[in-house]
C-alpha cells in the first residue's frame, strides 16, 4: 500500500507538495483546478524539483466541476479537451494516472445514453493516455443507486478505462455503505486502481478525519473490505481540515487498521 495526500486547489501547490514530503507520504494526489491550481498556475519544474527532493511520485486529478456529460456539445468539448490537458500534465509530470469525475448526466439521459457518453469521453482520451503511458480512471459519486449497473456498463463500453473508488461517496445518501457492491461486482472490481478515503456524517461530502463522525464509516469493516479485495495499491488521504495534523492521525489510523487486517 502507498499513502497520498491530496493537495488543496485554494491554497498554493508548491508549499503543500513540501509539506506531504517532509510529512513522508509516499505521493501527491495533484488537484488540477481552479484557484490556485487551474493549469495556467501550475509550474510544473517546481513541481519536478519539489516532488523529486522528496522521492515523491504524482497522480493527476482533475475537477469535479468539468462538465463532461452536458448536452451542448461545444460545453462538452471544451470538457474534454481540459481532460487531455491533464493526460499532458501527467505526461510532463511522470504521473502514471489521471482521474476523473463521473457526475452523473442531466435527469433526461436515459441510462443507455448515460453509459454512452461516458464510454465515448474515455475512448476519446485512450489513445492520448496510451501514448503518455498514462491510465485514466472514473471516480464514483454520491448516493447513485445505479451507479454501480450504469460504471459496468461505462467500463463495457471502454474496457481500457479503470476505477478511482472514493469510500467517502460510497457512505452517502444511501442506506447502506454500498463500497461492497462495487467491489465484489466482477466487472467493477476489476477495475478498481486508486482509491479516495475521508469520513462524513452520511449526509455531506465533509472530507472529515478518518473516525471522526458520529455517523461515520465503519472503517474496521472497510478496511478488511478493501484489502481482502484483494487490494494493495494507492489510497490517497482525502482531509481537508484546517488543522493538518488531522491528516496525520488519519494516516496512523489507516496505517494501524491495514495492518490489523493483514
Amino acid at each position: 500500500m502507498q499513502i497520498g495526500a491530496m493537495t488543496n486547489p485554494y491554497q498554493e501547490t508548491l508549499q503543500q507538495i513540501h509539506w506531504i514530503g517532509k510529512h513522508g507520504f509516499d505521493y501527491v494526489d495533484l488537484a488540477v483546478e481552479p484557484p490556485a491550481a487551474d493549469f495556467g498556475n501550475i509550474d510544473c519544474k517546481k513541481i519536478i524539483n519539489a516532488t523529486a527532493a522528496y522521492d515523491l511520485s504524482v497522480v493527476v486529478h482533475t475537477s469535479p466541476y468539468l462538465p463532461l456529460a452536458s448536452r451542448h456539445p461545444s460545453s462538452r468539448r471544451a470538457a474534454w479537451k481540459e481532460v487531455l490537458s491533464a493526460i499532458e500534465l501527467a505526461d510532463t509530470l511522470g504521473s502514471p494516472l489521471v482521474t476523473l469525475h463521473y457526475l452523473g448526466a442531466p435527469a433526461f439521459y436515459s441510462f443507455k445514453q448515460t453509459a454512452e457518453i461516458y464510454g465515448a469521453l474515455l475512448n476519446h482520451l485512450q489513445p492520448a493516455a496510451e501514448a503518455a503511458g498514462v491510465t485514466v480512471a472514473i471516480e464514483n459519486l454520491t448516493g447513485n443507486s445505479r451507479e454501480v449497473s450504469t460504471l459496468r456498463e461505462i467500463f463495457r463500453l471502454a474496457p481500457e478505462a479503470r476505477l478511482l473508488l472514493d469510500l467517502g461517496h460510497t457512505h452517502l445518501a444511501t442506506p447502506k455503505n454500498n463500497a461492497e457492491g462495487f467491489l465484489a461486482d466482477p466487472v467493477i472490481g476489476e477495475k478498481l486502481c486508486h482509491v479516495h478515503i475521508s469520513d462524513n456524517n452520511g449526509t455531506e461530502d465533509l472530507h472529515l478525519p478518518l473516525g471522526s463522525s458520529r455517523n461515520g464509516i465503519d472503517w474496521k469493516k472497510m478496511i478488511p473490505l478493501l484489502r481482502h479485495h484483494p487490494y494493495d495499491g494507492r489510497i490517497t488521504i482525502e482531509v481537508f481540515s484546517p488543522d493538518r495534523d488531522y491528516l496525520l492521525i488519519s494516516r496512523d489510523k489507516l496505517t494501524k487498521w491495514w495492518e490489523d487486517a493483514a
